[in-house]
């Protein structure tokens, strides 16, 4: 498998100027970290497609999933709760995850970038489900939003992230997340002030 996915990536670097960094981004947005009494570990995640942005990126996920490597696959939500004998209109979400876990721990390129990327990794992973989180309260109750905001320390950890570009060694920020940052940040300064 390390041997079939260094063909490929080495294939698309040949291809594209940009093809380590596409390719980094792809599989760094396909991995959270999380913490055993081991210490840390990498496992797969499963991302939503849409958190995946840009051209090249949309070629290369496609010749990883054409190659096995990497699985697509859909999520389906309500945002009504569901009922017995009720029809409901469900929401397709095209999802993407890591197809072999064992990539994770045998292909050493894999492995460098995990823990040159860990901490953005943490905070970009926490990011997406707060930023989830705030739209769902959002569409709901605008009044109710405001208490979702990012505060304190977090907030300024990740306006320190954005600003030096650490997001983009893992994909970058979608424009949800940065709306998210914008309005916590804009929110927290009225109140400062």
């Amino acid at each position: 498998l390390q041997k079939r996915i260094d063909e490929i990536y080495t294939d698309i670097c040949k291809k594209n100027k940009d093809g380590e960094l596409v390719t980094k981004q792809i599989f760094l947005k396909l991995v959270n970290i999380v913490e055993s009494e081991s210490g840390s570990r990498a496992v797969s995640r499963r991302a939503y497609h849409n958190e995946f942005v840009g051209e090249a990126v949309e070629s290369n996920l496609k010749r990883f999933i054409d190659e096995n490597l990497l699985v697509s696959n859909y999520e389906y939500s309500s945002k009504d709760k569901l009922s017995i004998g009720t029809t409901t209109k469900l929401i397709q979400n095209a999802t993407i995850e890591i197809a072999h876990e064992i990539l994770l721990s045998s292909w050493d390129k894999l492995k460098r970038w995990l823990e040159e990327e860990k901490e953005a990794i943490i905070l970009k992973n926490w990011l997406v489900g707060e930023t989830r989180r705030w739209l769902e309260v959002r569409a709901e109750n605008k009044s109710k939003a405001s208490e979702e905001f990012l505060k304190g320390a977090r907030l300024d950890q990740i306006v320190e992230f954005r600003d030096k570009n650490a997001f983009e060694k893992v994909g970058g920020l979608v424009e949800q997340e940065n709306e998210f940052i914008d309005t916590s940040v804009e929110w927290r300064d009225r109140e400062y002030k």
